[in-house]
């Protein structure tokens, strides 16, 4: 799963309880595979796979080997992969080089209505892993995305470099039909190409970029600063 680290303090306290990092504070990432009731550790713990397994064949392996044990469920999950709020969805699509998809509605009933309906999609094979998602009643949360926005439906984004500004890709009314019409809209995605961490870090801090996060960033690294 995609976790938010330092943008949930109940998660942050969590993922601290997973591992115990060197500096014994809440680092950048954490690694970990539990059994389907969160409760056993199924590998050790780590900040990566790298750092459980060694290599690419060894968690291939036992991975398999994992997945033999808990053959799962053939049933899509009802709920939507969403971040908190789009200002969070538009800086982790920027992050992962995927579009965002905004469900928008007048009122909460109608945003649930909508969401419910993505979520069907947003876990098929097409869709998975090709777009962060991201549900919204307010409309002053789509300032920072340029075009015609929407006052009910779905709206796909494309991210700026940084994950601060969007600009709209395409609208899609609540009714249509929505796989096609947002297979299309994902396909018009411009990727960002490949990032250095370095040399990006440096170019946001020249732009006068920061991020404020939920609860302090306690990561010691280069990533922590």
């Amino acid at each position: 799963m995609r976790l938010a680290t330092y943008e949930d303090a109940k998660e942050g306290a969590y993922l601290k309880a997973l591992f115990r990092t060197g500096s014994g504070e809440l680092e950048n990432s954490v690694f970990a595979i539990l059994s389907p009731d969160a409760k056993a550790y199924l590998v050790p713990s780590g900040r990566s796979p790298r750092m459980v397994f060694g290599t690419a064949q060894r968690m291939a392996t036992e991975m398999q080997e994992i997945g033999s044990r808990y053959h799962g469920s053939n049933a899509s999950p009802d709920h939507l992969p969403k971040m908190a709020n789009v200002r969070l969805a538009l800086n982790v699509a920027a992050c992962d080089d995927v579009p965002l998809v905004i469900a928008v509605g007048r009122n909460a009933k109608e945003e649930q209505a909508l969401e419910k309906r993505l979520a069907s999609w947003a876990w098929n094979s097409y869709f998975a892993g090709r777009a962060e998602y991201a549900t919204t009643t307010n409309l002053a949360e789509l300032s920072m995305i340029s075009g015609t926005k929407p006052a009910s439906g779905y709206v796909v984004v494309q991210p700026d470099r940084f994950g601060q500004k969007g600009s709209v890709i395409a609208t899609i009314e609540g009714d249509s039909k929505l796989p096609d019409q947002l297979w299309e809209a994902i396909g018009r995605y411009q990727s960002a190409g490949e990032k250095d961490t370095g040399s990006h870090i440096s170019a946001g801090r020249q732009k006068g970029i920061y991020w404020q996060t939920v609860i302090p960033v306690t990561d010691p690294g280069p990533r922590g600063r």
